[in-house]
C-alpha cells in the first residue's frame, strides 16, 4: 500500500468512527464528498485492500506483447531495415510487416533497449543575410499606416517611410489619400 493510499485509509477510518465529517474528509483528501463515500463503502466492504486500486499490477489493455517487441527490435537491427530511421521505419513495418505501431512507439522501445537513433539530428542552417544592392534605390521597403498623423488636419494621412537599402537612408512620405505605390513614384 502507497503513502497515498495509507493516508486515504487512516483520514476514511476517521469519520467512519465519527471522528471528523465527510465534507472534512473530503477536503483533506483534496477529493469530492461523492468519491469520499465510495471509498467509505469500498472500506466497509473490502477492509483495507478498499483503497488500493483495483487495476493496480494490471498491464494495460492496450500495451504491445513483449513478443511483438522483440520482434520490432529485431527487424530494427535487421539489415532489410538498417537504415530506416523512426517514422519510416513505422511505416515499413505498418506495409511489409503488419504491425501497426506508432513513430513514438517504435523510439521509446529502441531507447528501452539502449540503440542509438540512425543519424544524428542536422543542426538547423543559419539565416544568410541578402545581399546589399550596389546603387541606391535598387531595393526599397516600405510600409504604410493610414492614421491621424497631424494633429491640425481632421483626415487620417498615410504615413510611408521608404527605406533605401544600401545607404540605409529613410524618406518619409506622407499622402492625404490611399494611395498606390504607382501614384506615390509620380
Amino acid at each position: 500500500m502507497s503513502k497515498k493510499e495509507l493516508m486515504r485509509y487512516k483520514v476514511v477510518s476517521r469519520w467512519i468512527d465519527g471522528l471528523i465529517t465527510g465534507s472534512e474528509a473530503a477536503e483533506l483528501l483534496n477529493l469530492s464528498y461523492r468519491q469520499v463515500c465510495r471509498l467509505k463503502k469500498r472500506i466497509l466492504e473490502e477492509g483495507e485492500s478498499g483503497v488500493i486500486h483495483k487495476n493496480k499490477g494490471r498491464k494495460p489493455a492496450h500495451a504491445l506483447d513483449d513478443e511483438v517487441r522483440q520482434r520490432i527490435l529485431e527487424l530494427h537491427q535487421s539489415e532489410r531495415y538498417k537504415n530506416c530511421n523512426d517514422v519510416h521505419f513505422a511505416e515499413l513495418l505498418a506495409k511489409y510487416e503488419g504491425i501497426e505501431v506508432s513513430p513514438s512507439t517504435v523510439r521509446r522501445i529502441r531507447l528501452a533497449a539502449r540503440i542509438k537513433a540512425k543519424r544524428k539530428r542536422r543542426p538547423s542552417k543559419a539565416h544568410r543575410p541578402r545581399k546589399r544592392k550596389p546603387q541606391a534605390g535598387m531595393l526599397v521597403q516600405m510600409d504604410g499606416s493610414f492614421h491621424r498623423w497631424l494633429e491640425t488636419g481632421q483626415n487620417p494621412c498615410v504615413f510611408w517611410p521608404l527605406l533605401m537599402m544600401p545607404q540605409e537612408e529613410l524618406w518619409p512620405l506622407f499622402s492625404v489619400h490611399r494611395r498606390t505605390l504607382k501614384d506615390i513614384s509620380s
